[in-house]
């Protein structure tokens, strides 16, 4: 049984905007409108960890981090390995979309 969830992660316009990242059975995906080559890997340290990258046309590419503790607890993102609290002026909101076992 593999564990599919989509996160859905907002940040104030010209930063990140939308993007979202789905994982079927360890292996994951990433999309961002607008984006260009957009990844998503789990981090090799930790399981429950997934790092997401992809590059802007006119900006140097963006790495962030996306966590989930727990299945009924929300992901959250990193930038650089900073955590960004929800309240932050960058992160408008991050929840998972649809958490479901296939």
């Amino acid at each position: 049984m593999a564990l599919f969830t989509i996160y859905d992660v907002r940040v104030r316009p010209g930063r990140l905007d939308d993007f979202y990242a789905k994982e079927v059975g360890g292996h994951a995906m990433a999309v961002r409108l607008g984006a260009e080559q957009p990844t998503i890997r789990r981090d090799t340290t930790d399981d429950h960890r997934f790092i997401v990258s992809f590059r802007f046309a006119d900006q140097d590419a963006y790495v962030a981090f996306l966590e989930r503790v727990a299945l009924d607890e929300e992901a959250q993102v990193y930038n650089g390995g900073a955590k960004l609290p929800e309240n932050s002026s960058e992160v408008l909101s991050v929840r998972v979309v649809e958490d479901f076992a296939l």
